[in-house]
């Protein structure tokens, strides 16, 4: 019974397992029961106790190390040992005991409701743990444990006393060496009176609070050497809390250096915690930045602002109003005052340094964009890019290289914006994994807008990936926003209604306008592809009344172009002009783009050859191929082929295909991803192909359709199914729902889904474009489907319509 009172089950079983292997050493300070340990031992394996050391199996009280370490010997020592790997080290920690060990003794003893407390005070010394028990002590270092603490202390030499209220402070073995005298401290050691504990010395726990309840702090000139050392090999927490111990001016300047680390680590929290108790000593100007700067990441962001505005009226000098103000603007552009914010930002640019002014580049640039402000936006981006370069700021070059390609995008420059994210995302290999988030899910919306559906998908999955592992709910929101996005366009609507719901949980506790009304929008896109129309339309006066506060006119915009699905010609023209002014004034030309389209579309057959034409070369110079495939602007880009250079250019683009995917199935089947891919039979392809002709289906469905004479038409349907998304990708049939779906992925050119629009586009077409259907249904109409095809109707150009 150690103590006299607990049988030490766990210990007792562990000490006796391993005793079969090899030798096991119980070291440690008087009091931690270890010859009881050695006796509970003895009387179980029936072994002999010694206090002389010899090789035969048994326990041991030794004084001093024996000259070898047989296997089986159980020996316990004052002091820790220097031993081979084989021995087995059982010290301090070890033997202490455990909390319900504790439990046990303090029901036996009565001990009362005090019991934990006193255990976590004495850290499980078990003696001290038994006195205080008996005593009843609620302050475990009332008599009679203090007179046995101060016993025991009385016989370390004052040298060795003065180590032991040094490490007090809890200093990092590496300091504590290069610091103290190296004699005394290992003694301490060797005794077990202080243990390292992840990289630090700290006293056992009731001599730790003994000394802290009845001795003064050791003089400043003694701890000095120690937190100076500490500082020097980087553990400033340690030698922040000993100078504050001290009330010395030290701990601010170790503060400045330690609180911007903390924050770049997601430890914001430990800065403002340590402000907090810096407020006796006398505060300047530059303390106020860190702390502004950990507000700003824990979210309280009008707290952040006024520690910034603070710090720049305080200032002493330029660079610490740069730094300031640019804490300033950034928190503006979190508030939404983008104006203020560019201010904030302009005034930083006229104080910086050179290398403050290449910052306040990359944030003016920013705010610019969040101001609506593209193409001013760009050309401070752009001047940012060419310093950042030339001073090799990799960090620095990535954030603008992010945010000229957002600049970039919205003027409607998608192939630009997408090597800008690219060259960001190479630059960010190394970088926190939030950058990484952002910067691909903006690389993933701009593949979306330009065709690139897959490439877009893959993007967007791997940004959910490195947000979620980031922790930030921002951008995790922003990537279900563009996810959403992204099944609207595919019609994969239970999948965007998921993804826009996960975004709202995500953004709407924190306020962002900007992003619910972009999930507002979207939510509105998918209602109008649902055929939902008066859900579609609140939606998008909920985005309007959100975005109004959030966003910029390019958003307002967009939202307005799709109100305008909603209405009337007249209603919808007068929507449609106004949307394409707001954009323009921004310089958003791909949203003023679609806005002409829009209007285009609506007014066929009275459209002009020269709008057609202006349309035509806008479209080129964007590279907005995708509204090639959008079936209502059909008579625009078939009027092209009379319309001009530009118009005709379009017109080929339109009938020959274009994109990474191409699908012919008119005269001869192919189907080409970049190259051509090779299927295992020519009738895989058909699966897919009836999918998108008849709509979703079950796997008799498509076995009487595609294969009704095979023996196991059924068996040939799944085989192919696999087969088609092993060569194009899961995406391109799903099964949900007992039965598969398919339909051309957003920038798939599909020359029967085209020649449909050429069609049905032909009946509101300009009577100046006589002659464009003939050449376009020449071009289309290449003859039959494959022979033998199970979706021909074994006529010419029959396509099931």
């Amino acid at each position: 019974m150690a103590g006299g009172y607990v049988y030490r089950k766990e210990l007792l079983e562990r000490i006796l397992a391993e005793l079969r292997e090899r030798p096991v050493v119980l070291w440690g300070p008087p009091g931690f029961g270890k010859t009881l340990l050695l006796k509970e031992v003895s009387r179980a394996r029936d072994l002999p106790y010694r206090e002389e050391w010899s090789a035969e199996p048994g326990v041991y009280d030794l004084k001093k190390p024996p000259p070898e370490w047989p296997a089986g010997q159980l020996l316990a020592m004052r002091r820790k040992p220097e031993v081979p790997g084989s021995v087995l080290l059982l010290g301090p920690e070890a033997l202490a005991f455990s909390e319900e060990e504790a439990r046990q003794m303090s029901r036996h003893l009565n001990a009362g409701r005090f019991w934990r407390r006193t255990w976590q005070r004495l850290g499980g010394w078990p003696l001290l743990l038994r006195r205080a028990y008996e005593a009843g002590a609620e302050r475990p270092h009332e008599e009679p444990l203090r007179s046995w603490i101060k016993s025991f202390l009385g016989r370390l030499t004052p040298e060795q006393r003065e180590v032991l209220e040094l490490l007090r402070l809890g200093p990092s073995e590496q300091a504590a060496r290069r610091a103290l005298p190296p004699e005394e401290l290992e003694t301490i050691l060797a005794r077990g009176l202080a243990l390292p504990r992840e990289g630090r010395l700290r006293l056992l726990p009731a001599l730790a609070n003994y000394l802290e309840e009845t001795t003064a702090l050791p003089p400043l000139q003694l701890a000095r050497p120690l937190l100076e050392a500490e500082r020097e090999f980087g553990s400033l927490e340690v030698a922040l809390e000993g100078y504050l111990d001290y009330h010395e001016p030290e701990a601010l300047e170790v503060f400045l250096e330690a609180a911007p680390r903390w924050n770049r680590a997601g430890e914001a929290a430990r800065t403002i915690a340590y402000w907090e108790r810096l407020q006796g000593l006398e505060l300047n100007a530059a303390a106020y930045l860190p702390v502004a700067e950990a507000e700003y990441l824990s979210g309280r962001l009008e707290r952040a602002l006024g520690l910034y505005r603070y710090a720049a009226e305080k200032a002493g000098d330029d660079e610490r109003l740069t730094e300031a103000l640019l804490g300033e603007g950034t928190v503006l552009v979190r508030l939404g005052r983008y104006e203020q914010a560019e201010e904030a930002f302009r005034r930083a640019r006229a104080s910086a340094t050179p290398a403050q002014r290449r910052r306040a580049d990359a944030s003016l640039g920013g705010a610019l964009i969040r101001a609506g402000k593209y193409e001013e936006a760009a050309r401070v981006l752009q001047r940012a890019r060419s310093g950042t370069q030339e001073a090799g700021e990799a960090a620095m070059e990535a954030r603008v290289q992010h945010n000229l390609g957002i600049a970039l995008h919205h003027m409607g420059l998608i192939n630009e914006a997408v090597a800008a994210y690219r060259a960001s995302l190479a630059l960010r290999r190394e970088a926190p994994s939030l950058e990484r988030a952002n910067s691909l899910l903006s690389l993933g919306e701009a593949y979306r807008l330009v065709g690139r559906w897959e490439e877009a998908h893959r993007t967007l999955r791997q940004a959910h990936e490195v947000a979620e592992a980031s922790g930030e709910y921002r951008a995790l929101g922003y990537t279900y926003i563009n996810l959403g996005d992204l099944y609207v366009d595919a019609g994969w609507l239970e999948e965007a209604e998921g993804s826009y719901q996960q975004a709202i949980e995500l953004l709407e506790p924190s306020q962002d306008r900007y992003g619910t009304g972009l999930v507002q929008l979207g939510l509105g896109r998918m209602y109008v592809r649902a055929g939902r129309s008066r859900e579609a339309w609140w939606r998008y006066e909920r985005a309007l009344e959100n975005l109004e506060e959030g966003g910029s006119s390019a958003e307002l915009a967009s939202v307005w172009i799709n109100q305008a699905e909603l209405l009337e010609d007249e209603e919808a023209l007068t929507l449609l002009e106004r949307a394409e002014a707001a954009a323009r004034e921004v310089g958003a030309r791909r949203v003023a783009l679609r806005a002409v389209l829009e209007s285009l579309a609506r007014r066929a057959p009275d459209i002009g050859k020269e709008e057609v034409e202006q349309a035509a070369a806008e479209a080129l110079k964007l590279e907005a191929l995708p509204f090639l495939l959008e079936p209502r602007y059909a008579p625009v880009w078939i009027g092209g082929y009379a319309s001009g250079e530009a118009g005709a250019l379009v017109f080929e683009r339109l009938v020959h295909g274009w994109g990474v995917v191409r699908f012919y199935t008119l005269g001869q089947e192919r189907v080409l991803r970049e190259r051509a891919v090779e299927f295992f039979t020519r009738k895989e392809p058909w699966v897919l192909y009836a999918l998108w002709l008849h709509g979703p289906q079950d796997a008799d469905e498509l076995a009487e359709r595609v294969f009704p004479e095979a023996k196991n038409a059924r068996k040939r349907v799944q085989i192919a199914v696999h087969h088609v998304r092993e060569a194009l990708g899961a995406d391109w049939i799903r099964y949900a729902g007992g039965v598969y779906h398919a339909a051309p992925l957003p920038g798939s050119w599909w020359d029967a889904a085209v020649l449909r629009s050429v069609r049905e586009g032909a009946e509101r077409l300009p009577g100046w474009a006589a002659g464009a259907l003939e050449a376009a249904t020449g071009v289309l109409d290449r003859g039959e489907l494959l022979p033998g095809s199970p979706l021909s109707g074994g006529s010419r150009g029959s396509l099931y319509f």
